[in-house]
């Protein structure tokens, strides 16, 4: 289960890690919503472990009362602007499902089309956002705090000095021309957990996050996102 878009500035909404992630083997790498956007580089991410009959368990409830068995690819009808998108994504049934749901969390004041299957999808939110609470009741097994083998730093350019510095460049080894650059002029790249450290050092400023000035001059917020196994080539 993954959280994107919004309209707030980027530092704040691009590239979160997933809130929650299932693997085949029983891994499970979770989170919450107050944790991914914190300061803590790992973004409170933790480990838990599952058995077949706990995995067997969450799959059907994810699949009949969650409703994502029966879904559409995209739920966007609801009279609300500027909000979060959730995104569910199950490969347990041999077919691969994505399931996007707009506003799931505040798109259900009124009634519509989609109500009851929103209805379906926020218990299925509610349970995978909180899932420290399933850990706690034995539904799984903690494993303590993940710990990310590599990061993904992303480089956003204060173009109109709008945001005030609380550090210094944290890295001898990177410049900013060493983060590839997109369409939007922003930069980013792999990391090592030492390099995430080094910019954990540095206080973060209003957006959650630190504000630098860069070696070639330019101010930077930079944004932390710890990568999956399975996302690190």
């Amino acid at each position: 289960m993954h959280r994107r878009g919004g309209f707030l500035w980027p530092g704040t909404t691009v590239d979160l890690p997933p809130t929650f992630t299932l693997y085949g083997d029983g891994t499970v790498i979770y989170g919450d919503a107050d944790a991914l956007a914190g300061n803590d580089p790992r973004r409170g991410l933790r480990v838990a472990r599952m058995d077949e009959e706990q995995i067997a368990a969450l799959i059907a409830f994810a699949l009949d009362p969650g409703g994502l068995a029966e879904a559409a690819a995209v739920y966007d009808d609801v009279p609300v602007a500027d909000a979060t998108s959730i995104t569910f994504a199950v490969n347990a049934t041999g077919t691969p499902k994505t399931v996007s749901v707009y506003a799931l969390d505040d798109g259900l004041d009124e009634p519509g089309p989609e109500t009851a299957h929103r209805q379906r999808f926020l218990q299925l939110f509610e349970l995978l956002n909180s899932f420290a609470d399933q850990v706690a009741r034995g539904n799984a097994s903690d494993a303590g705090p993940y710990e990310p083998m590599a990061y993904r730093a992303t480089l956003f350019r204060d173009e109109f000095d709008e945001l005030q510095v609380t550090g210094e460049w944290p890295w001898d080894d990177l410049e900013p021309a060493d983060f590839e650059r997109d369409q939007s002029g922003s930069g980013a790249g792999v990391i090592t957990p030492a390099q995430a450290e080094a910019l954990a050092r540095v206080a973060a400023g209003d957006m959650g996050d630190p504000v630098v000035i860069g070696p070639d001059g330019a101010t930077y917020l930079i944004r932390l996102r710890p990568l999956l196994a399975d996302e690190i080539e």
